[in-house]
């Protein structure tokens, strides 16, 4: 049976032996082999986002992916998220999210050889979903924990009127604007 196309949340694990590429520039024409291959054999990852948007006539599908383990060597990282198996995740065993090595992939790895989407193995829950996406906010610096908030939510106004001091003539005016737009 096909599954359908990945959301956010989801897990599949791919296997490189069923990857056929769709496009026939890759394919080396003497052998109708590909000119190069990929190991991703029996990779376990969890789709964060399909990048639809950036599909148009030429393009490939890609999907933004987090890398999922059994391994505990990442375990001590704060960007290293457990997920445990239970019967509502439909899980069998427990993972950890390596969000240190988010990244995109072509997402014809996670069809088969006939263009259908491949089964998912898990989801997340809204809980799992929400903490991830802080650990990202704070590997990535996003905008949601921006830098400027943080100078924002810190600052002193005594360490403020320091800066100021220190300013240059004409500039003075236009960044004390700006600040005062800002707050």
């Amino acid at each position: 049976m096909a599954g359908k196309q990945p959301r956010q949340g989801w897990i599949y694990t791919i296997n490189s032996d069923e990857f056929w590429f769709k496009d026939k520039s890759f394919l080396d024409k003497k052998k109708e082999q590909p000119i190069y291959s990929m190991n991703f054999g029996g990779s376990t990852y969890l789709v964060w986002k399909n990048n639809k948007s950036q599909q148009g006539k030429n393009s490939l599908q890609t999907l933004t992916v987090i890398p999922l383990t059994v391994e505990t060597t990442w375990v001590g990282l704060p960007t290293t998220y457990p997920i445990t198996a239970t019967k509502r995740n439909q899980l069998s065993t427990n993972f950890y999210g390596l969000i240190h090595q988010v990244c995109i992939i072509d997402g014809n790895l996670f069809q088969d050889n006939l263009g259908n989407w491949l089964p998912r193995i898990g989801q997340l829950d809204k809980n799992d979903k929400e903490k991830i996406e802080e650990r990202l906010s704070y590997y990535l610096s996003s905008n949601r924990i921006s830098h400027t908030d943080q100078f924002k939510n810190h600052i002193s106004p005594k360490l403020l009127e320091k800066i100021y001091e220190n300013l240059q003539g004409e500039k003075k005016e236009e960044i004390l604007k700006n600040l005062l737009d800002e707050f």
